[in-house]
């Protein structure tokens, strides 16, 4: 959206562009897996949750077109073999597919690769295709399909000063300091940026000053309230989608 589009223009990183292209390219791959679905038009409760996969014979163009094949990374699931990123309300109505109250990780390619962030009220919608197939080991395609959540601020910054506190080459310093406003500081400098040239890829990027910044500086356009209290806290994340048709394989 718009603090996207900030960054862009300030950091002079594409987010959109390069979420395209790790799709185009195989790097970035989510699955939606159904449950207990039995009506393409009409079906007041089912389910339905995220895995993350890779290419099972690393041939991305089969898969755009709906025949591909994945391998389901593990740790797409809890103990109990149940997705760890699913949504607990989920309905079709009139072939719309709904869904509300879940949780995604997520990744913002090219601008700090190593921060994995999580979402949380997240809903999607989707035309279903009147094609799907609803037997065990089917499958189904979504169109117009939109996803909206909210990015908690803190989240997202402490997660940054994870990755900063792990690099030597920064002294294992935070990233940010929070203001009383709620924004955040960069506290990095360009002594920091070079310092970090021949370290790991992490910190490497988590180094560049010119993005520092640029978060710093949008830190405070937070525009949701996501714990009630009446002080915005959040970052609206939207998106839209369509899905294609995919076989699951073992892990």
């Amino acid at each position: 959206g718009d603090l996207l589009g900030t960054a862009r223009a300030l950091a002079q990183i594409d987010i959109n562009a390069n979420v395209q292209a790790q799709i185009s390219s195989g790097q970035l791959v989510y699955l939606l897996e159904y449950r207990n679905w039995g009506n393409v038009s009409f079906d007041p409760m089912m389910n339905m949750g995220f895995v993350t996969g890779t290419d099972s014979d690393a041939d991305f163009t089969d898969n755009l077109a709906g025949t591909g094949t994945f391998v389901v990374d593990p740790t797409s699931f809890d103990a109990a073999g149940l997705p760890n990123w699913y949504f607990p309300f989920g309905a079709v109505n009139n072939g719309v597919m709904n869904g509300r109250d879940g949780k995604l990780d997520i990744t913002f390619p090219g601008l700090i690769d190593s921060v994995q962030l999580s979402l949380v009220d997240v809903r999607i919608e989707g035309q279903v295709a009147p094609v799907a197939d609803l037997t065990r080991g089917g499958s189904a395609q979504l169109t117009q399909g939109t996803l909206s959540g909210a990015l908690v601020r803190d989240t997202l910054f402490e997660s940054m000063n994870d990755v900063s506190r792990s690099c030597a080459c920064l002294g294992n310093k935070a990233m940010f300091t929070k203001k009383a406003n709620g924004g955040y500081d960069c506290t990095l400098e360009e002594s920091d940026e070079g310092a970090c040239m021949s370290s790991s890829k992490d910190c490497r990027d988590i180094s560049v000053v010119r993005t520092c910044n640029t978060l710093s500086l949008i830190s405070s356009g937070v525009d949701l309230d996501s714990d009630g209290d009446g002080v915005k806290d959040s970052y609206s994340v939207g998106a839209t989608f369509e899905t294609v048709p995919a076989v699951l394989t073992k892990f």
